[in-house]
């Protein structure tokens, strides 16, 4: 086990290395464990809109009480700093004196307990990987910029979300949960195998910009809502 840790924590250093950000923290799923980690994870985001406030985040919690999940992405948090709270249920990455962007995770009980490790990258990414058989999941939390930022900061947004991807293990299954602040609409011709046939609406410069990175990604584009049987999907 130590030697495997070891392993773990060196690759870790040199995707942490890479993308120059501030910390993470490592948790070690036992070999023993490995086997029986077959987790049907479920993932859900919000954008919050701010829990910096006192007893705005005890409000989520008890609303969050009426849902199955395992891991709910947190947009806009505004909270500083970067870590873990509460036995590691809460996890999020700030600013370091700001209260402005912020994004975070809540995790549930079977989330929690095949968590690997996490990285607080910046005030607009983390992710955290969680052990599943045969492949591990990787949960990454990405808030865009909005239509009133510029241009640039965009385009650094995802060069930052670029190179956190490839940083990553290919090997991983890897879910972005996000409020991309874009609207790719219904139009689908030339992004068919990426976003489907059921877009809503008129797409904007920004939709253009997501559609063109998920395409590059060869990643997928799927809705997420709550659903009636109150699981977050």
């Amino acid at each position: 086990m130590a030697s495997r840790g070891s392993v773990v924590a060196r690759d870790n250093k040199d995707r942490i290395a890479a993308l120059g950000t501030r910390s993470y923290n490592e948790k070690f799923v036992t070999e023993s464990q490995r086997g029986k980690m077959k987790l049907k994870i479920t993932v859900g985001i919000r954008n919050v809109r701010s829990l910096w406030q006192a007893g705005i985040y005890a409000m989520l919690k008890k609303e969050l009480e009426r849902f199955r999940y395992d891991v709910v992405g947190l947009c806009e948090v505004r909270w500083t700093g970067s870590g873990e709270l509460e036995k590691g249920k809460r996890l999020w990455s700030g600013t370091e004196t700001e209260h402005i962007h912020g994004v975070g995770m809540i995790l549930g009980e079977k989330a929690r307990r095949a968590l690997i490790e996490y990285n607080p990258v910046n005030d607009r990414l983390m992710y955290a990987r969680f052990k599943e058989y045969p492949r591990d999941i990787i949960v990454i939390i990405a808030y865009a910029p909005t239509t009133n930022h510029l241009d640039d900061e965009v385009e650094t947004f995802y060069e930052q979300l670029e190179q956190t991807l490839k940083t990553l293990p290919k090997k991983d299954v890897k879910i972005i949960v996000r409020d991309w602040n874009a609207k790719i609409g219904s139009e689908n011709i030339g992004f068919g195998e990426v976003m489907g046939k059921y877009g809503v609406g008129d797409r904007n410069d920004r939709g253009e910009r997501l559609l063109e990175f998920v395409k590059d990604r060869r990643l997928y584009i799927t809705n997420i809502k709550w659903q009636n049987n109150n699981k977050c999907t």
